[in-house]
């Protein structure tokens, strides 16, 4: 191998010289070309004539359909191709002084797991919320809310209470 070295004066080429030859080469193109990004997942679908596809169902959790037979047979379940709103399951929330629900944090990092003396429950169907509002409420607890902001506190219960917290911090 032969160093040719002339178009430096004779020593070896340093990343001076690389970037002078790329801006030669470049000719005013300083930055590269602006790219779309914003339909990455329509191409994707385009290419695969429209899969994979987002199915929902009325209970049951939505799916991807890879193919056209999957879309089929999940049609013929009572998926549909339209989103369709959920209500449940979802989370409700209600104030309860029992000391399982005190405030537990994280052994390694000390955050918090969970909301000082707040119970939380999932509820799957609206019969299964109606029967857990029907439920004989406990002592010192109280009603079920959806949003933790609406947890009030009890009229005898201390002057700085949970939801006064959760309050502040909402």
């Amino acid at each position: 191998m032969t160093d040719n070295w002339q178009h430096n004066e004779g020593r070896p080429a340093s990343m001076k010289d690389v970037e002078a030859i790329l801006r030669d080469l470049s000719k005013g193109e300083r930055s590269n070309p602006p790219v779309l990004a914003l339909n990455n997942r329509n191409l994707m679908k385009a290419r695969n004539n429209g899969y994979p596809m987002e199915m929902y169902h009325e209970t049951l959790e939505p799916v991807f359909a890879l193919n056209e037979a999957q879309s089929e047979k999940l049609m013929a379940v009572g998926y549909v191709t339209h989103y369709i709103p959920r209500h449940y399951p979802k989370a409700i929330f209600r104030h309860n002084p029992d000391p399982k629900f005190a405030l537990r944090r994280d052994p390694a990092t000390g955050e918090p797991l969970n909301h000082e003396f707040v119970e939380e429950r999932f509820v799957k169907t609206a019969v299964q919320h109606g029967a857990l509002k029907e439920e004989r409420v406990p002592k010192g607890c109280g009603p079920w809310v959806e949003k933790l902001t609406d947890i009030e506190d009890l009229p005898d219960g201390p002057e700085d209470g949970p939801a006064k917290g959760l309050k502040r911090a909402a």
